[in-house]
């Protein structure tokens, strides 16, 4: 059997899960895990059927509904996952950096930052310095971060920022790596793809789900903690007078992709931190189509869903759709702007403007990506709309109510 079945308890009850040989965790029900099991020792579907009848005190389960299933699921569990509307394209061009194994011996002496005590210390106390830091130098306001962080520095030092940035970002990942390590759990590879279209780091820590949600989310936060402390180590030499506007723009830009990573309608750790959080797997395919469902059925489908649905669900449900408004909102404002701008200038100095000098690239480039996401967006959710398959969460699958982590 090339599939293994894990049992582990979160919050007092017992979870079920199945790990095949692609690295694949899926969530699975009791009764599944009971013919998993059975199936796994080598007795055969009549037999699970009468072990099965004996156990719940039925006579529902048969020969015949027992293989059905078994092939249903050892057929998906088998197969190489499909995404959902979705889900598809949004994750493209993996590439690992650092492969299994290569910092194993790093994550062994950071798993000690994870210390409980500590943990929680070293995360309060770093919140609280970078908080502090934001106010005594006036940056809690959204102009007062744009003229710091990009009005006092040239571009050559904007050429030294980037690469500093982004190794931050790269200890992000090995936060979260750490913490895996930290629980037990052997992190696999480091790697960089693409998220829509924005290159993005990744760790990949998919064992996680054998955890309790816990320990999950700390795994979840941990790439946020590191940052943080890597905020407390910029603050500690800004005071020293060295680089400040240097130090204060990485200060800003460290500080602002923490923000960004907690807002949960990204596939950032804000959205891991929920979903685990509020025990909702796949939390943005039901989403989704919950969102899909009250857009086709209106206040009459929110009723018939609301009493077999989580809260929490219906309110991310809800938030997402408002936050993707004003989202939605603020581009179309900005590509107005934008073409404004550019013909402003075209009929001033004619077309070379646009390709000559960077101001006219910068708003060029802002404004044809801002127009495709606006286009790729509404085109997913026609079709999401439209897919006479979808699946409005709450209602009983076949055989199982698994996910792929």
């Amino acid at each position: 059997m090339d599939f293994e079945l894990k049992k582990t308890e979160e919050n007092g009850q017992e979870r079920y899960l199945l790990l095949n040989k692609a690295g694949s965790m899926y969530q699975l029900s009791a009764v599944l895990y009971q013919v998993l099991l059975q199936h796994k020792s080598g007795k055969s579907a009549g037999d699970i059927a009468a072990a099965m009848n004996v156990l719940h005190n039925t006579t529902s389960f048969t020969p015949a509904f027992v293989e059905n299933t078994l092939n249903q699921v050892l057929t998906s569990v088998h197969t190489e996952p499909v995404a959902t509307p979705t889900e598809q394209h949004y994750v493209h061009l993996r590439v690992p950096l650092i492969k299994e194994g290569r910092l194993h011996g790093l994550y062994r002496v950071l798993a000690a930052l994870f210390q409980p005590q500590l943990f929680t210390f070293l995360f309060c106390f770093s919140v609280a310095a970078t908080f502090l830091f934001l106010y005594n130098q006036h940056l809690l306001s959204p102009a007062a971060l744009w003229k710091h962080s990009v009005t006092q520095l040239s571009p050559g030092a904007m050429l030294v920022v980037y690469p500093l940035f982004m190794f931050i970002i790269l200890l992000h990942e090995v936060g979260h790596a750490s913490a895996a390590f930290s629980f037990g759990i052997r992190p696999r590879e480091i790697g960089m793809c693409l998220y829509f279209i924005f290159p993005v780091l990744y760790a990949n820590v998919s064992d996680v789900w054998q955890l309790s949600a816990g320990k999950r989310n700390v795994v979840n936060i941990g790439g946020i903690y590191f940052q943080l402390l890597v905020n407390v180590i910029l603050i500690s030499c800004f005071y020293t007078n060295i680089s400040q506007p240097l130090l204060c723009t990485l200060i800003i830009s460290n500080t602002i992709s923490m923000v960004i990573s907690l807002i949960p309608f990204f596939r950032y750790d804000g959205y891991w931190l929920f979903s685990d959080y509020f025990n909702i797997p796949n939390l943005r395919t039901k989403s989704a189509a919950l969102g899909a469902g009250l857009l086709l059925g209106g206040i009459g489908k929110w009723r018939q869903l609301k009493g077999s649905l989580p809260l929490a669900l219906h309110f991310y449900t809800l938030a997402g759709i408002v936050f993707w408004l004003f989202v939605y909102a603020e581009v179309a404002s900005l590509i107005v702007n934008n073409c404004r701008t550019l013909f402003a200038h075209v009929q001033q100095r004619g077309f070379a403007y646009v390709t000559v000098t960077l101001p006219g690239v910068l708003a060029a480039c802002v404004t044809v990506v801002s127009i495709w996401v606006l286009i790729k967006h509404a085109v997913q959710l026609y079709k999401l709309c439209s897919n006479e398959q979808k699946t409005i969460p709450g209602r009983k699958e076949a055989y199982s109510s698994w996910h792929l982590a």
